[in-house]
């Protein structure tokens, strides 16, 4: 069974938050309160406790007020970890791993040892991802050129590098151009809004 990369808009505010906070995340996604558990205070050392000088108390992080109430919206192409290598290479023109927004896909190709990517690990586990909305102008910018002949020439190029001899059609290159174009919108919507972006694996 397939992993598939799940892609949602948020705002900087949340994107930092959930950093903060990891295993809020799914509360996010799920459009539900948190719960918050306070890290205990540190104990008292010695020289503290004979000088009074307790140390401060661990506050409970506040959640934003304006913390979603239903399930985000998905947007994106149907991506999973068999067919990742191939988006990357059709949205960078290039099997090689890059840095900046082209990086987006490239997050399921790396491993910590090795990252080059420039997306915020929202769990620090490797695994979920985020963007800040300074970062999806540039994504736009590579998703907004991409075409039928775009796909075409990238999608043969993954064929031939896995040893396969099909030529895709027409009909489907257009289909994937018309994901990406799909995704775009849905970029240029959450720049408006000054929004980033979170991608998940589910």
């Amino acid at each position: 069974m397939a992993n598939y990369l799940c892609v949602f808009p948020a705002s900087d505010s949340h994107i930092d938050f959930i950093t903060e906070n990891p295993d809020t995340l799914y509360s996010y996604i799920d459009g539900q309160q948190p719960t918050i558990v306070a890290t205990p205070s540190p104990k008292p050392i010695l020289w503290q406790q004979l000088t009074g000088t307790v140390p401060a108390s661990n506050a409970t992080p506040e959640i934003p007020s304006d913390w979603p109430e239903s399930e985000p919206t998905m947007i994106g192409p149907e991506i999973n970890h068999r067919n990742v290598d191939l988006y990357h290479l059709i949205l960078n023109e290039t099997t090689e791993f890059v840095t900046g927004s082209g990086s987006i896909f490239q997050t399921w190709l790396e491993t910590p040892s090795i990252r080059t990517h420039s997306a915020i690990d929202v769990t620090g586990d490797n695994e979920h991802f985020a963007f800040h909305s300074d970062q999806l102008p540039a994504l736009l910018d590579l998703l907004s050129i991409i075409d039928t002949i775009k796909v075409m020439l990238s999608f043969t190029q993954w064929l031939r590098v896995g040893g396969d001899g099909y030529t895709p059609t027409e009909e489907e290159c257009d289909e994937i151009a018309s994901e990406f174009k799909q995704f775009a919108d849905s970029i240029r919507d959450a720049i408006s809004k000054s929004q980033g972006l979170i991608w998940i694996s589910c």
